[in-house]
């Protein structure tokens, strides 16, 4: 049998001083802090791994700081429900259910830059019978808007900071 050598990972200046993602940002920082564009792009260049913190860019141009395991900040769901009343007005005239074709085109532009998967709650302008449905979990449908949000919570409940919930009314 032969015996495979591994070789540690080699260690960096930054390692060796305890630099790093954790000096970016002072130790009482918490979700929702303004942060400067400098730090901001620094601590997204990590926001593909979603265990680490990240900045949101809100319209004003400010940057807040989004924690992995606390909630999303106000500013941040603010500018999300804005967001999909934009693309819900923008949506194409002849879309089977604007609300629906905005909520995903959300889902779509959003998840990466908050870090959370963002489940849509909506009601479907088609057909007939149960009109209310999530995007996760998938494959059922609600006579209402709270039945709908109550089995997108049920689900979300194990790890509710991994999730976003946005109704679109």
């Amino acid at each position: 049998m032969t015996q495979l050598e591994t070789a540690a990972p080699e260690e960096t200046d930054a390692d060796a001083e305890g630099e790093g993602e954790g000096e970016l940002l002072p130790a009482d920082a918490k979700a929702g802090d303004i942060l400067d564009a400098e730090t901001a792009a620094e601590l997204n260049e990590n926001a593909y791994m979603a265990s680490k913190p990240r900045a949101y860019q809100l319209p004003s141009g400010e940057h807040v700081l989004i924690v992995p395991d606390e909630p999303l900040p106000q500013p941040v769901v603010d500018t999300l429900n804005a967001r999909v009343v934009e693309l819900k007005a923008n949506s194409h005239p002849e879309a089977l259910s604007p609300s629906l074709s905005a909520g995903l085109r959300l889902k779509e532009e959003q998840e990466s830059k908050t870090g959370r998967t963002i489940i849509v709650v909506g009601y479907n302008d088609a057909g007939i019978g149960e009109k209310w449905g999530t995007t996760a979990p998938i494959g059922k449908a609600f006579f209402t808007e709270a039945e709908a949000v109550a089995n997108a919570e049920a689900f979300i409940s194990a790890a509710p900071h991994r999730y976003q919930i946005i109704v679109l009314r």
